[in-house]
């Protein structure tokens, strides 16, 4: 976890920084019991909130809104089909 809080501070505290790409679990290693990560929602809402852009980081490259990623959370169907995301700085375009 330190990572990831280096991460957050890094991303809330304003310095910019264009272009992320960021391994998020969606499904994959999760403890047993768990079918969707926990903090799914939370690590796509940190970009969000700071002013960046998701997009999926493969030959599709699709915008993916922070409502799609809550509807995963929550049906535990898998619409990202990926754990590699590029989030770019929305002003950035």
């Amino acid at each position: 976890m330190a990572t990831r809080s280096i991460t957050v501070r890094f991303v809330r505290g304003g310095s910019r920084v264009v272009l992320w790409l960021v391994e998020i679990s969606v499904n994959e290693h999760q403890p047993t019991g768990i079918l969707i990560n926990p903090n799914l929602v939370e690590s796509f809402e940190i970009f969000f909130d700071a002013g960046y852009q998701a997009n999926t980081a493969n030959r599709e490259s699709r915008s993916i809104p922070l409502q799609e990623v809550q509807q995963v959370a929550a049906t535990g169907i898998d619409t990202l089909k990926t754990h590699n995301f590029v989030f770019r700085f929305a002003e950035q375009e």
